[in-house]
């Protein structure tokens, strides 16, 4: 779920800059490669994990994106938004903790 994550601040910073420029390009190449990654990635998950666990965990993305939305591109966080984190977290937890997944 880290390099779906990753893969989207390289796209927005990609979306900043000049079309075709230098820095477009490079940060689209990044975009690819790991894009990439991510999809080798995620087969090996759902070839390990049972597919609803793998597809619970995918929500963790967001709490990525939360984060790089912060650091790399200094956006702000609100209420709602910790409270959604908050929410997702213990969706996650409770159905980990569950014994019928």
């Amino acid at each position: 779920m880290l390099f779906g994550s990753v893969g989207g601040v390289f796209s927005k910073y990609a979306a900043s800059q000049p079309f075709f420029s230098q820095n477009f390009c490079l940060a689209y190449a990044a975009l690819l490669i790991t894009l990439v990654i991510h999809a080798v990635g995620w087969q090996q998950i759902i070839k390990h994990l049972p597919l609803n666990l793998a597809y619970a965990s995918k929500s963790v993305g967001l709490v990525y994106a939360l984060i790089w939305g912060v650091i790399v591109f200094d956006e702000t966080v609100s209420i709602g938004k910790i409270v959604g984190i908050i929410i997702i977290i213990g969706g996650l937890i409770l159905f980990a903790a569950s014994e019928d997944f």
